[in-house]
């Protein structure tokens, strides 16, 4: 269920959870089904698929505070600034460094609950992630955020979401898997073929493609990476399931 659908004065706790692609959707979607199916009244996950950026994640944070969202979850993919971090590392963070170098803190209670929890079957990052107002392309624009920022990784709507949280006065955290590694390459042909809303445009990433052959293994490497990622994000939601959704004050 979408923010747009679930309205109403629910007593249960209901769960925000921005995602920007369609596809970091899909362990979220498989394993909190029911609970985006909740009747009104007991506790519920409203899912909100905002597209890339911060502006998207921003409007979409706003989107889930109006339809009763008592907590924002930052979900989806990052990547990855220092080495030593490899494709499908879990990132449950404690704070997101934005890009004017404030720390955003996430909850403490319940990032130490959701921590302990995942802990138990999972290697769990908790350093700062960093706020990326573009795509990280090239090793060097990784180097240059990890230098910048002492982050271990980056995304573009963490920062925003913390930032609507903070305002309507509600916990915020974040549970990211890392994509691309530091020493990783996005090729240009990918950056090109996704729209705004997160979608991949197929005729677009071909016809660059056709144009950049070289491109191709970079491709076949990246889908590995995000493979990765999904593994991971795949199995975070599997363990935390109904823990995300429990008060956060609760211990």
């Amino acid at each position: 269920m979408t923010a747009a659908e679930r309205h109403g004065d629910a007593a249960g706790f209901t769960l925000g959870i921005a995602v920007a692609l369609p596809q970091e959707a899909r362990a979220i979607a498989r394993h909190c089904a029911a609970y985006m199916h909740a009747p009104r009244g007991e506790d519920g996950v409203l899912l909100e698929i905002t597209g890339v950026g911060g502006e998207r994640a921003a409007a979409g944070a706003r989107r889930l505070v109006a339809a009763g969202a008592d907590a924002l979850l930052s979900w989806g993919t990052a990547a990855g600034l220092q080495p030593g971090f490899s494709p499908g590392a879990l990132l449950v963070p404690e704070s997101v460094i934005a890009l004017d170098g404030e720390a955003l803190d996430t909850d403490t209670a319940w990032h130490l609950r959701i921590r302990k929890r995942l802990a138990e079957r999972l290697d769990v990052v908790v350093q700062p992630i960093a706020e990326s107002a573009s795509v990280l392309r090239t090793p060097a624009d990784k180097q240059t955020m990890s230098a910048a920022t002492g982050a271990v990784a980056a995304d573009m709507e963490s920062a925003a979401l913390a930032r609507a949280a903070r305002q309507a006065g509600i916990p915020f955290l974040v549970i990211r898997a890392i994509a691309d590694p530091a020493s990783g390459t996005i090729p240009d042909s990918v950056s090109a073929a996704i729209g705004g809303a997160g979608e991949v445009r197929i005729a677009k990433l071909l016809g660059s493609l056709l144009m950049r052959p070289r491109q191709w293994p970079q491709l076949i490497q990246l889908s590995r990476w995000f493979g990765a990622a999904q593994d991971t994000l795949m199995q975070a939601a599997k363990r935390a399931g109904p823990f995300m959704l429990a008060n956060v004050d609760e211990g």
